[in-house]
């Protein structure tokens, strides 16, 4: 990973270790520069002899690279399993990659979708950032008080 990491770097993309992830985006990169991005990573999957345990998802502005059969719901609805009797949630997210634990979440939670352009989602609501976002924190800190957060 680390050196997928340095080769993308000089290339202008910034990488993302997570648990059990390897992220990669490109979104402010000029067009150019991200297909040179998108073709080192191709290479670099190519040449990859681990590729047939992870799965690649693209997101808007790069790719994930995961262990497949887990995804952010997973991760959701491991952390409400283990923290029973916490106050309600609200996840945020803004792109494909968070569809997951926005159906996950569905009677289970706030889910909102944060993005100036709308598209289809399994999301209760869109929020345009910045304004929407700062509004909705604002409101969810005055109704559930400053433990929730």
């Amino acid at each position: 990973v680390d050196e997928w990491a340095d080769e993308l770097e000089r290339l202008g993309a910034r990488c993302e270790l997570k648990p059990g992830a390897f992220a990669v985006h490109w979104r402010w990169l000029p067009f150019h520069d991200r297909l040179k991005v998108a073709g080192a990573i191709a290479a670099l999957w190519e040449g990859f002899p681990m590729r047939k345990y992870l799965s690649r998802r693209g997101f808007d502005g790069g790719i994930e690279f995961r262990a497949p059969g887990f995804d952010k719901g997973d991760v959701v609805r491991t952390v409400l399993e283990e923290e029973r009797g916490a106050p309600p949630c609200a996840y945020l997210g803004d792109d494909d990659t968070d569809e997951d634990a926005f159906a996950w979440l569905q009677g289970r939670g706030f889910t909102a979708l944060v993005r100036e352009e709308n598209r289809p989602t399994a999301a209760c609501i869109r929020l345009v950032p910045p304004d929407d976002v700062l509004e909705f924190l604002a409101q969810w800190h005055r109704i559930l008080g400053s433990g929730a957060a």
